[in-house]
């Protein structure tokens, strides 16, 4: 439950900050984590799914339980609008929100059957999307 940075040539990490999960599960902790304007978004997998907001510049951490998910898999900040994509591998959806997590559209991806990672092209219009059960990496046109 801890974030660590790894130094830019590669050779020490140092932690950057530790995330409590009161009554958290085993094996449902964090799971993604993406950088977006100086403020880490950090996805809870389950129990809760929880989106962690935190600040590098106050050190200051906060987060919002989310409805719209069961199992949150990755996160990835989009500087183009400053939204967020989220992956839930459960119900098979990605999911454009804002900043706090209020949703603006979700688009199946339930052909692929455990969504992990995932990475955003906006000018491309593409998700890239890993699949942790089969390892293959998933080309996805973004209806939005």
């Amino acid at each position: 439950m801890t974030i660590y940075k790894l130094s830019e040539d590669g050779i020490s990490i140092s932690e950057v900050v530790k995330i409590n999960v009161p009554n958290a599960v085993y094996n449902r902790g964090l799971e993604g984590v993406a950088y977006g304007r100086d403020t880490l978004y950090i996805v809870n997998q389950a129990s809760p799914t929880r989106l962690f907001k935190y600040s590098l510049l106050s050190k200051t951490i906060s987060y919002i339980d989310v409805s719209f998910a069961t199992y949150l898999s990755d996160v990835c900040f989009d500087e183009t609008d400053n939204t967020l994509w989220i992956v839930d591998s459960k119900r098979g959806n990605i999911i454009h929100c804002d900043r706090n997590a209020n949703v603006l559209h979700t688009q199946s991806i339930s052909f692929i059957a455990k969504a992990e990672g995932l990475a955003i092209d906006r000018q491309k219009k593409i998700a890239w999307v890993g699949c942790d059960s089969s390892s293959k990496l998933y080309k996805v046109k973004l209806k939005n």
